[in-house]
């Protein structure tokens, strides 16, 4: 903070001398003129970009020159060097995913575990599927717009799909073998349907149909 010197009052009637006033006003020039120490309030710049350098780390004075743009994330190239990079609205919506099974949903990857369904599933390419029928018929129904070479693969494990309650498997407008649905009827059935890029072509591996 600036302080006056002293003598530097006049008062009423007082002849002024140059001491009082042309000291302080030469004082006051140069505190505006001159660079601040940072440790006396100031930036101990004379210009914007050297108050910043000198008031800001390297790691953040490396993001200034960079141009915001939209789908564009900054990312540091070393520790007071910075850049951009693309990121586009599809990989927004991967990094907001909780954990990994919800990313695997985001891109359409499947939990390559089996999983027990016991009613009405819509599957995904990789899908392995205990179909448990032992409570009532159901339907699992295949990916839609599916590629070449995806799988889902079932699995009977508590033999119920003949004794008790068959399995339905809807092509969801691929056909099955030629055929809009696929029954699978046979008690500790084991099958994979894979898609050969026309239709889903179905593979037995035990049971029957």
């Amino acid at each position: 903070m600036y302080s006056l010197p002293a003598g530097y009052l006049a008062t009423d009637g007082q002849v002024a001398s140059a001491s009082q006033h042309n000291e302080p006003l030469e004082d006051i020039k140069n505190d505006l003129n001159d660079a601040r120490p940072i440790t006396a309030g100031g930036t101990g710049a004379t210009s914007a970009a050297d108050a910043r350098a000198n008031l800001l780390s390297d790691s953040v004075n490396a993001l200034i020159p960079l141009t915001p743009a939209a789908d564009r994330l900054a990312y540091y190239t070393a520790d007071d060097e910075a850049a951009l990079t693309p990121l586009t609205a599809f990989a927004r919506g991967l990094l907001d995913d909780a954990d990994a099974a919800t990313m695997r949903g985001t891109v359409g990857a499947a939990d390559r575990v089996w999983q027990v369904k016991t009613g009405a599933y819509t599957a995904i390419a990789g899908d392995r599927i205990i179909a448990d029928t032992s409570a009532g018929a159901f339907t699992v129904t295949l990916p839609a717009s599916p590629n070449a070479g995806d799988d889902v693969w079932f699995s009977d494990a508590g033999l119920n799909w003949f004794t008790n309650n068959n399995l339905t498997v809807d092509g969801n407008g691929s056909d099955i073998d030629g055929a809009a649905t696929f029954a699978a009827d046979a008690d500790g059935g084991y099958f994979t349907a894979i898609f050969d890029g026309t239709e889903w072509q179905v593979r037995l591996t035990g049971g029957s149909a």
